[in-house]
């Protein structure tokens, strides 16, 4: 008896479903992208909900009484003559008007439930196919669906009127809630504030330290005490997690116990400017002993944010999504910013014509997903070869300059041959999103060895560099040769005057 209960409570909770869609638009709107017909245990709602659908795509509003000229039109479609009747009766002959019917459709509660209905049928329908693939001993196929979970989400769009709302625009001065990250000194400067809903970007050539970067991005945002996905589509769990050691710990992977000496550049003030001062320091050797130790010391006890670190490669959108609904729905974690290494690295389902549209869809796919799930996300890009050894403009970014037009923000890192004999970097602005775009350039002391992308940083036109010093001096002794010289023809002619 409880069972035929709860079917009939099933089939009046989808009809009520199929009515919402009938009726109101703010339902179609919410859910015609999400809500599949197959989530519908019987056929004829499949059949109209598929329609609805189709219509609303097409004329973006719902049928209303329409619905019943199309099931008269196409009867042979449907199995259950008495849902026609229903439905001429509840949206013909009813003594309800309209605004009743939809006050009862529209409600806020409907709306709950179909949000919480299209979650179940997706775990129900993932949860069929592995039970179909296991039963039929293809363990493979399992895994794959398990994997590949997407749980529906309803995108629901929050929209401020400017003349009104003026509560919301004090607000957006007095309080920031969408400010992710303002890294510290030049290089925070340089990049700006980074606010939820960024694509940002770093740009550098093969070699010049882009993961070292979008780590080193990661580890700030940690220690804001926010959640941070690591997502590598190019190296296994094993370098990444020794390059977060290195990082975190500032000790080498390699050399004798005593660890190894490693050549630091620093940067001293000299007046209004600042000169390059190198010096040695002796790092430890990482061993596995040290890392509870060092863990505490660096994070403490409770460590502010999460980071989840995951290797895989020739990943699409598709495939990011579910990862994220995995982490949500199964890890109860959600990101506050996604760390891709690297953007270039990956796929896309759709069919393209060559490899610059696909890296297009790619770059704003993205976007989208930053947007959409109100995150920070932050990647690297590829130059072409005619940056490389040398400080490139924009005109270098690789394959296809969409790529700029997708991001918030982009921050080329760049080094010569004479940057990496002082242990330097630079780092050049080729985006922003706040005012006007101008040339702007950091200079960063770096060490790899230990895992420091950025040890001190300073603006590029106040660092004297030892080319710049070499030429004053060879200008002032120039300048004291040219005097004397002068001196000399002074006091001859004086002599002769004397004769």
């Amino acid at each position: 008896m409880a069972k035929v209960k709860s079917l009939k409570s099933a089939s009046l909770r989808e009809l009520n479903f199929l009515c919402a869609f009938i009726l109101s638009e703010k339902f179609c709107a919410l859910f015609y992208k999400c809500f599949r017909p197959q989530y519908f245990e019987n056929p004829d709602y499949k059949t109209l909900v598929a329609y609805i659908q189709n219509y609303f795509e097409k004329y973006s509003k719902p049928p209303k009484k329409l619905i019943v000229s199309y099931m008269e039109k196409y009867k042979a479609k449907f199995r259950d003559e008495t849902l026609y009747q229903s439905l001429k009766k509840t949206l013909i002959t009813s003594a309800e008007s309209m605004d009743e019917l939809l006050d009862k459709y529209e409600s806020q509660y409907i709306i709950d439930d179909a949000e919480l209905f299209i979650k179940a049928a997706a775990i129900k329908s993932s949860y069929n196919d592995i039970q179909l693939a296991l039963d039929n001993d293809d363990e493979e196929n399992a895994l794959r669906v398990y994997q590949n979970i997407l749980i529906p989400e309803v995108q629901k769009s929050s929209i401020i009127t400017f003349e009104d709302d003026l509560d919301k625009q004090r607000e957006v001065l007095n309080k920031n809630n969408n400010l992710v990250i303002h890294f510290k000194d030049e290089v925070g400067q340089l990049v700006g504030p980074l606010y939820r809903g960024d694509f940002f970007s770093w740009v550098a050539p093969t070699g010049t330290g882009k993961s070292w970067w979008l780590m080193w991005t990661a580890k700030q945002c940690r220690q804001q005490g926010l959640n941070v996905l690591f997502l590598s589509l190019e190296m296994q769990e094993q370098s990444v997690l020794r390059r977060f050691q290195q990082m975190y710990y500032k000790r080498v992977l390699y050399g004798d116990e005593h660890g190894e000496e490693v050549r630091v550049a620093r940067f001293i003030k000299d007046g209004d400017k600042y000169k390059i001062v190198h010096k040695k320091l002796q790092a430890q050797k990482l061993v596995a002993e040290d890392i509870s130790m060092l863990r505490a010391k660096v994070m403490g006890k409770f460590p502010r944010g999460r980071l989840k670190i995951m290797c895989r490669s020739g990943i699409n959108i598709g495939d990011l999504k579910a990862i994220l609904s995995e982490l949500k729905y199964q890890g109860r974690f959600i990101p506050d910013v996604i760390v891709l290494d690297y953007a270039d690295k990956m796929t896309t389902a759709r069919k393209t014509s060559d490899y610059r549209d696909s890296l297009g869809i790619i770059w704003k796919d993205l976007r989208d997903l930053a947007l959409d799930r109100n995150i920070l996300l932050v990647t690297a890009s590829q130059t072409n070869r005619a940056a490389w050894d040398k400080h490139f403009t924009r005109d270098s970014i690789a394959e296809d300059s969409r790529k700029l037009n997708e991001v918030s923000g982009a921050i080329g890192i760049m080094s010569n041959r004479k940057d990496r004999e002082l242990g330097l970097l630079m780092l050049r602005l080729l985006k922003t999103r706040d005012g006007w775009f101008e040339n702007r350039d950091v200079y960063c002391s770096a060490s790899f060895n230990i895992g420091q992308p950025v040890i001190q940083s300073v603006w590029a036109n106040k660092l004297i560099l030892p080319d710049e010093i070499e030429q004053s001096n060879d200008e002032a002794a120039g300048q004291s040769r040219r005097g004397i010289n002068r001196r000399r023809k002074i006091g001859m002619r004086r002599r002769k005057e004397n004769d």
